[in-house]
Parts: structure tokens; C-alpha cells; sequence
């Protein structure tokens, strides 16, 4: 039968689709007294089922999913009402429940009186959370046993379907939090037109067109230098935001996040005025402070000491460094994609001119200490500066006739030396007989003070310079500084024309100053080849030629800071910058402190360490008088790699005369003592193309003079190849190929060398250390075996730029998978002006 089919059915623990079925538990919710009266009357239980199942069997949906049903006590909702033969109501809208708190009649037949219960009670009903606290304990025992296939005693029955009941909460309250979080978004939107969001969003819009407008033109005139200008811009980019900002603030910052999700541009562009404003203030701050700074060097300050200068420098340049470190935060918090399309390029260029200024200036003031130390303000300091003439070059830059000895005390310039004979001068002094070095024979066995700059590692030259003048009855100095014409000729065109009219008859501009310098030291010897030519040119007072030099010197130093002002400030710097790339300037000091932060940024001059390929090609003219303004040279450097991973370097050296012959000072041989810097450990495997000089030219020392102790550990010790003359020796962690090259007018000597270096590029012989291959094993899994390879061309100092033509060769199964610089290619021309450094990661 039906009816015993559905009394004698086990409950299921699937819920119907079409109802809710909540079990109100005896044991668990009911309060005490309820309790009681429902076990009092168990007895009617039987009779209770009977009235609901005619009760069910209202529901044509019921009906179907009857046989599911066999618990007590409960009540049911459905989606329809229905009305048993007693005409009970029972309420039938689940949800109002949750939205009108009505009260629930549960219908029981069996029971003596109506049983009312508000739901919201029993939420806050202590034994209700205790109930749910506990289920889910009971229930996975529960669930435990029953998939053991374990009997179940009538509490665990009970709780088994008080599962539901828990998950029913559980789904209630994930549902809700879902539900708010999707509609809070659109709250939002509503919430913006309240405030009359289109309005707000026009007005926010247009400030802050006009402020990365003024941004732009603060960055415009920071490069310029214009200080003033741009202050008064970053000023008028920070009102802007300023008045953005008065708009937002009646925009609650949660709002605004809530913006940030939009599609539109615009309300993209207004959710980030807040942090637009941030970054005005702090770049308003920036170019006020950065303003500050620079009115104190370009300023009228004449009255103060530099010491003091720069002190105040350092307070306002602080300031300013913590103003564009916040910038730059603020900035890099500001999505590119909040800003219009027409602005980002602007935005992202100066978000980059902002993250330079943080280093340069950061470096900068990093260095007050040292720059204050080098201009003598904490104690005085004196240096040797040396003027080397790159027509005739030496190895560190060039022949050296003229001299200074300065005294700096805070900034100043208090005493300049320069001795009217140059730095032959100092020969009287000189007591000690110190062998030249080999190639310097051919003019002198003797070593001087005026040839001691003899390395292009200038840190070496200048410790012999220093040695050499100490030895010369000179003064103990706190550093060497040296420069070249180049860079007088690049200060004249700052300082404009220099007036030597009442000691040497003559004005001396950037344009005339290469033939009028030369004439005029020269002269001597000029008089003697070419007398016709020195008819015009006026004597120099007491005839001492040489002292024009440190005359002119002395007057462009004392000229720089009267002509300084913020419309040449950017030429000097640049002509600066140039000079120290080009090695035109070099600097070393005994201070370490000094040395270690001009090392720190490659301005010693110094020849550097590397891993793998290095080159430096290195002129030395001796008797060749100032024929190295007339060379033009061009370096070819092929690399092959071969099969085994060793590596071949062919290096050739072009070199041609382009002065005419019996022309003035260059019509002349050009005779060099020529050094070629390679790894060390390198393997000469062939070389030609040299001349050498007669050797009845060359003038033995005595056997009992000294040796410099550099030289006798080093060229000293040369061994020289047979088939090439060649001489191989080590200095400065160097090998070095050394030879004579003797070009005339109008000729061309081209120079061949080829040689093996000391590794091979494989696995076994690279450093697993090296951060190249680190790098690459982070990036890639590729399980190809990847090899790192470099070359470093230094630059002679003071040497004219030649053109270095580079190339590399490998095998047919090897592949460069990454270069340095990027998106370049190995093989290539370019001007050797500066250092240059290529890499590459080759894949087998």
C-alpha cells in the first residue's frame, strides 16, 4: 500500500526542488517547556502522520516527492499555499522570513494547542549557536559511520538531518555577501550621480589637462636649467591639482577605488586625482627646493666661502632629493592606463626624467664631502696640474712641456706656479740617473720628470709623474690633474675670447688657438726650420714661450665663474662630460677617499679589469715632433670562435699621414712606439707590418743608473719574437704586443696581429658565478648549453678618436641569443670616443 510504502520509507538526504524543509530539531532547538509538551505526546505520533499525509497530498508537488518525507516534527514551504480540511493557513514565501520577520504558525493535529515561534528569537538564541557550533563535529562522524556502513542510533538519525540545516545557513549567508558585492557597483554609479558626477568629472578633467601641461613645461625647463621657470610651473601644476582636489574631497576614497574598475577614461582619470595631487605637491616641492640649490651656486655669492656653498647646497639639495624620491613614489603609484591616451608618452617620459634625477642627485650629494675635500675647505690642498699636448702623444695622453703648481684653500685659488722654462725646468733639480725605458732611447737615456708619463693607465703615470717631481727638488702633492688642448679649446667657447695683448701681442679665441699655442712654444725650434713663418709672431716676455700656457690658464679659471650663468651652465657641463669620456681630463689623488669616488665613476682613467676580450691600442710618438694631429686611424677587431670553444682575435691597424710634407710641426715622419693591451695570458701566433728605427739612433744608459722599479718588473723583462720583432711582455694584468710603426706624409701603414686567448668558451672553463649565465638560468629552461662572451675597447687617453670596425665569428651550430647593447649587432663601425663595451650570450 501507498500509505505503508510511505510510513516504512527511510528519510533521503536530498532536499526537494521545489521546497524548503527546515527540521526544527526537539532535542537541539525547542525551548524547555516546548520540549517537555512535545515528548509528553509522542503516544499521538502515529496519528499525526496520518493528518499529514492527507495534508501532502494538496501539493500536486508534494505528491510526487512524498515518498522523501518521514520526519516529525516540521513544517513545509511551498511555492503555492494550500489549506488542509481544517482550514489551517500555512504561510507559503520562504524569503519573508528574512524581510518581514512573520511569525510561523507550525501546524501539528496531534498536539493540543498551536506552537507559535519567531524566527529572529531563535537566531539569537544561545542554544541555537551552540547547535551550530557542534553539527558539523557530529555530522562528520556521522557521515564517517554511515560510509562504514554502521548503524545509527536515533540521536545520530537526528543529526544526520541536521546537516541540512547547518549548509541551508551556511549557502543563506555566502548568497547575501555575494549579493551586496555585486550590487555594490552599481550603488556606486548611482551614488556619482547624486553628486552631480558629470559636472565633477569635467572640472577634474580640465585641471588635469592643464597640469601635466605645466608639468611638461617644469620638465621642459629643468633641462634648460631655467630654475626660476620651473618652479613657477611645478607651482601652477600643484594648484591645479589643488583645486582637483577640493572637487574629490567630496568623493569618499572608497568610492574612488570603486571608480578605478570602470571602463571609462574619464572616471579612470578622476578615481586617480587624488594621487595626481600627491604628485604636484611633491614635484612643486621638488622644484622649489632644486631652485633653492641652484641660486646658491649661480647666484650672486661672492661674499661667501665655497665651503659654506656647498653646505648650503647639500641643506637645499636634500630637501629636494626627498621631495623627487616622494614624486617619484607618487608617480609610479599612478596607473598608465588612467591616463588619456594623448598624455601617456609625456607621463611616462617624465616618470623617467624623474627616476635620473633621483640618481644624479643622489650622487651628487653623495659627493659633497669629497668635493669639499678636493677644493681644500676643510684643510689646503696642492696640486700638480699638468698640460699634455696630444700632437705628440705619450702613453697617459700626451708630451708634457708646461706645468702648474696650484694652491687651492676653500675653493680658491691662492698661489699658481709656472715655471717660465716648462717642465724642462725642473732637470736642474733632478740628481738621481734613472735608465729610460727602452723605446724612450732614441731621444734620451736618461728619464725625466717630462717623459715620466709613460702608461695609459694613468693612475701609473701619475704615481711616476709625482715620484719623478719629487725627485726633481719639487714639492710633495696632493693629487695630479691633467687636461689637453681640447679641453682649453672648449673652455674658450664659453668664456669667449682671452685678451694676452700686453704680454704676448695676441687674442686667443676657440677658432685661432690650436696654431697660435703651437707657434708660440714652439718657437724656438720653428725658428730654426721654418724662420720665414716667425717674422709676425711677437716674443713672449722674458722669453719664456712656454709660459703661456699657465697664463692662460690661470686667466680661463679665474674668467669661468664671472661668465657662469644658467644660459652657458648647460655647455660647460656638457663640455665637461665630453672631456672626462674622452679621457681629455684625468684625475688622481693621493686622498683615498677621493681616489676610490672618482674610480667608483671611471674618471681615473684607470685600465680595467676584465673576464674575457679586452684591446687597448696605445700611441707613443717619440721624435716625431707634433705629427699626431695629422693620423687618422682606423682599428679592425675580428673574433673567431672555433669548434672547441677557443677563441682567435685578428686585430689590424690602419694608420695614415694626412699632413704634407715640410708642412709646419706634422710635415714630418710620425714615429710610434706602438702597444697593443690584450688578456692576459694571450698567445702571439703571428704579427707584421712594423719598421723600426736604426738602431745606431738609440743612446745606451750606464750600467750603474737606476732602474724605476715598475719598468724592471714589466717591459724590462720583455721577450721579443723572433719572426716579428715583437716585443711580449705583462703589465697592469695586461699581456702586451709592443713594436715600431714609422709612417710619412701621405703614406699608410697597416699593422697585423693575430693571437690566441687564454680560455675557451666551454662549460668547464666558465664560471657558474658569472651573473650573465645566473640570469639566464632564471629566465630560460632551455637545456642548451648557453656561453657568455664579452670585449672591452678602452680608449687611450687623450688619443684622437679613431674608427673601430668589430666582428664576430662562430660556428655554424652556434647562435647569439642576446646583445649588448641592446638591439644591436656585433659587427659593426663606430667611433672610439669613450670606452666600449660589447656582450653577447651564444647558445651551442
Amino acid at each position: 500500500m501507498k500509505v505503508n510504502k510511505f510510513h516504512n520509507h527511510q528519510p533521503k538526504l536530498t532536499r526537494p526542488t521545489d521546497s524548503f524543509v527546515v527540521d526544527l530539531r526537539v532535542n537541539s532547538i525547542f525551548k524547555p517547556e516546548v520540549r517537555q509538551v512535545i515528548l509528553n505526546k509522542k503516544k499521538d505520533e502515529a496519528s499525526a502522520k496520518k493528518n499529514f499525509k492527507r495534508l501532502f497530498t494538496k501539493s500536486p508537488k508534494i505528491q510526487a516527492k512524498k515518498s522523501k518525507f518521514n520526519f516529525l516534527p516540521s513544517f513545509a514551504v511551498s511555492d503555492k499555499s494550500f489549506v488542509d480540511k481544517n482550514s489551517t493557513i500555512v504561510p507559503t514565501k520562504f524569503f519573508s522570513l528574512f524581510k518581514k520577520r512573520d511569525s510561523l504558525i507550525f501546524y501539528k493535529k496531534s498536539l493540543t494547542k498551536r506552537l507559535r515561534f519567531n524566527f529572529k528569537r531563535h537566531l539569537n538564541n544561545s542554544e541555537f549557536h551552540h547547535f551550530v557550533k557542534t553539527s558539523a563535529i557530529r555530522i562528520k562522524k556521522i557521515k564517517r559511520k554511515a560510509s562504514n556502513k554502521q548503524g545509527l542510533n536515533r540521536e545520530e538519525k537526528k543529526d544526520h538531518q541536521a546537516e541540512y540545516l547547518l549548509v541551508w545557513y551556511r549557502s543563506v549567508f555566502a548568497f547575501v555577501a555575494a549579493l551586496i558585492f555585486i550590487i555594490l557597483p552599481f550603488k556606486i554609479l548611482a551614488y556619482f550621480k547624486v553628486l552631480d558626477f558629470q559636472n565633477l568629472k569635467d572640472r577634474i578633467i580640465v585641471q588635469s589637462y592643464s597640469a601635466f601641461d605645466n608639468l611638461a613645461s617644469a620638465s621642459s625647463d629643468a633641462t634648460k636649467l631655467d630654475l626660476a621657470g620651473a618652479e613657477a610651473n611645478f607651482e601652477q601644476a600643484a594648484a591645479n591639482f589643488s583645486s582637483a582636489q577640493k572637487d574629490l574631497s567630496q568623493v569618499d576614497d572608497w568610492l574612488l577605488a570603486f571608480a578605478s574598475f570602470s571602463k571609462d577614461p574619464k572616471i579612470k582619470l578622476a578615481a586617480s586625482g587624488k594621487k595626481f595631487l600627491a604628485a604636484g605637491a611633491a614635484a612643486s616641492s621638488f622644484g622649489q627646493h632644486l631652485s633653492a640649490a641652484g641660486d646658491v651656486m649661480l647666484g650672486d655669492n661672492q661674499e661667501k666661502s665655497w665651503g659654506k656653498l656647498i653646505d648650503s647646497f647639500v641643506e637645499h639639495g636634500s630637501l629636494a632629493l626627498d621631495s623627487v624620491r616622494l614624486l617619484k613614489q607618487q608617480l609610479d603609484d599612478i596607473p598608465e592606463d588612467s591616463l588619456p591616451e594623448e598624455y601617456r608618452a609625456q607621463f611616462n617620459s617624465f616618470r623617467q626624467q624623474t627616476d635620473l634625477t633621483v640618481s644624479a642627485l643622489s650622487t651628487l650629494l653623495s659627493s659633497a664631502k669629497e668635493i669639499k675635500n678636493f677644493l681644500g675647505v676643510s684643510h689646503d690642498k696642492r696640486y700638480l696640474l699638468v698640460f699634455q699636448n696630444n700632437s705628440e702623444m705619450r702613453g697617459s695622453g700626451g708630451f708634457f712641456g708646461s706645468y702648474a703648481l696650484v694652491d687651492i684653500r676653500d675653493g680658491q685659488i691662492k698661489k699658481m706656479e709656472v715655471p717660465s722654462g716648462g717642465s724642462y725646468d725642473t732637470e736642474a733639480g733632478m740628481r738621481s740617473y734613472i735608465k729610460a725605458p727602452k723605446a724612450l732611447q732614441l731621444v734620451s737615456p736618461r728619464w725625466y720628470f717630462w717623459d715620466a708619463n709613460w702608461w695609459p693607465d694613468w693612475p701609473t703615470s701619475a704615481q711616476a709623474l709625482m715620484w719623478f717631481y719629487e725627485k726633481s727638488d719639487g714639492p710633495t702633492v696632493d693629487g695630479v690633474i691633467s687636461f689637453t688642448p681640447d679641453v682649453l679649446a672648449s673652455l674658450l667657447e664659453i668664456t669667449g675670447p682671452i685678451d694676452l695683448q700686453a704680454d704676448y701681442g695676441m687674442t686667443i679665441d676657440a677658432n685661432n688657438f690650436w696654431e697660435l699655442i703651437q707657434t708660440t712654444v714652439e718657437k724656438d725650434n720653428l725658428i730654426k726650420t721654418h724662420p720665414e713663418l716667425m717674422v709676425n709672431v711677437p716674443d713672449s716676455p722674458e722669453n719664456q714661450p712656454k709660459k703661456i700656457i699657465g697664463d692662460l690658464m690661470g686667466i680661463i679659471v679665474e674668467k669661468i665663474p664671472e661668465v657662469l650663468s644658467t644660459e652657458n651652465l648647460p655647455s660647460l657641463l656638457l663640455a665637461l662630460e665630453s672631456n672626462l669620456s674622452a679621457k681629455n681630463i684625468l684625475l688622481y689623488f693621493t686622498d683615498p677617499d677621493l681616489e676610490n669616488k672618482i674610480s667608483r665613476y671611471h674618471l681615473d682613467g684607470k685600465m680595467q679589469d676584465t673576464k674575457y676580450d679586452y684591446l687597448m691600442v696605445a700611441h707613443t710618438n717619440i721624435a716625431g715632433q707634433k705629427t699626431d694631429r695629422k693620423m687618422a686611424e682606423k682599428i679592425k677587431h675580428s673574433i673567431e670562435i672555433m669548434a672547441d670553444g677557443s677563441v682567435i682575435d685578428n686585430l689590424t691597424i690602419y694608420r695614415t699621414h694626412t699632413g704634407l710634407k715640410n708642412e709646419i710641426l706634422s710635415g714630418v715622419r710620425n714615429v710610434d712606439w706602438l702597444r697593443v693591451y690584450v688578456p692576459y695570458g694571450s698567445l702571439l701566433l703571428s704579427a707584421d707590418g712594423f719598421s723600426q728605427p736604426d738602431e745606431s739612433y738609440f743612446e745606451e744608459p750606464e750600467s750603474d743608473w737606476i732602474d724605476y722599479p715598475l719598468l724592471a718588473q714589466t717591459e724590462n723583462r720583455a721577450r721579443t719574437d723572433i719572426d716579428s720583432g715583437t716585443k711580449i711582455y705583462t703589465e697592469v694584468n695586461k699581456t702586451v704586443f709592443a713594436n715600431w710603426v714609422m709612417t710619412d706624409p701621405g703614406e699608410t701603414s697597416v699593422v697585423h696581429l693575430r693571437y690566441r686567448l687564454p680560455f675557451k668558451l666551454n662549460k668547464s672553463e666558465v664560471n657558474n658565478n658569472d651573473w650573465l649565465i645566473g640570469l639566464d638560468s632564471i629566465l630560460n629552461k632551455n637545456t642548451k648549453e648557453r656561453l657568455p662572451f664579452s670585449l672591452l675597447v678602452q680608449k687611450q687617453p687623450g688619443a684622437n678618436g679613431a674608427q673601430i670596425e668589430l666582428d664576430l665569428k662562430m660556428p655554424l651550430s652556434w647562435q647569439p641569443v642576446w646583445l649588448y647593447p641592446k638591439a644591436s649587432t656585433w659587427q659593426k663601425q663606430l667611433p672610439l670616443n669613450s670606452d666600449i663595451i660589447q656582450a653577447v650570450l651564444i647558445e651551442k
